[in-house]
């Protein structure tokens, strides 16, 4: 008698540990399940030029870098909120994969595989330059943490944007400022320095939207 309620005993706790077990496994699973649905649901919206409202739902930022985001972000405008980062690179990128998201308690990282066209400077000036920059397997590693009750793309690298949204918005551009340029060159009431500043700005518009285009 005394050795059958020691083996019930030893078959509860076996089943207890076997629940707990199996509990923390599904605990962990969608953990990692939570962040990478976190991470991809960031990863496309910066794909496609990272919409505000979505953007301000999924980023969070350490003491350190706080101050450098509030300095970069941009007021709402159109197009890409991207293109109003002047003090930033954007990485211009054709396709995107998630890696592995790996969680540690309150921490974790996603390692995502971009498909690297270009590169983006001095946006939103005058300046802007695009440089080729191909790398089919540019592999980076986002950090999230987990704060209430929810997890957060933690310090964000500079945007990887779609080379589709770049010429669509470059292409509305163009084709919305083509009479305005037109119509100041024609102005007598321009002068040369004027006249100067209008060609830079058109051919800014029009030598990005064509080197994108080009972009294998």
């Amino acid at each position: 008698m005394k050795s059958r309620t020691i083996q019930r005993t030893a078959w509860l706790w076996l089943w207890v540990f076997v629940q707990s077990f199996v509990s923390g496994v599904c605990l962990a699973q969608d953990r990692v399940q939570t962040a990478r649905d976190v991470t991809q649901a960031f990863l496309q919206a910066e794909f496609e030029g990272d919409v505000l409202p979505k953007r301000e739902k999924l980023i969070t930022f350490s003491s350190k870098h706080l101050a450098e985001f509030e300095h970069d972000e941009p007021g709402p405008g159109p197009g890409p909120y991207v293109l109003y980062m002047a003090s930033r690179p954007v990485f211009i990128v054709g396709a995107y994969e998630i890696v592995d998201v790996v969680t540690k308690v309150h921490r974790a990282t996603a390692v995502v595989s971009y498909r690297k066209l270009a590169r983006l400077d001095n946006i939103g000036t005058s300046a802007v330059t695009i440089k080729l920059d191909r790398q089919d397997r540019d592999l980076v590693t986002l950090n999230l943490v987990f704060e209430k009750n929810q997890w957060w793309v933690l310090d964000p690298l500079p945007p990887r944007v779609s080379k589709q949204v770049l010429i669509a918005y470059y292409e509305d551009k163009v084709k919305e400022d083509s009479p305005i340029w037109e119509q100041n060159l024609n102005d007598p009431a321009f002068d040369e320095e004027q006249k100067a500043n209008v060609r830079a700005t058109r051919d800014q518009a029009t030598g990005t939207l064509r080197i994108l285009k080009n972009l294998p």
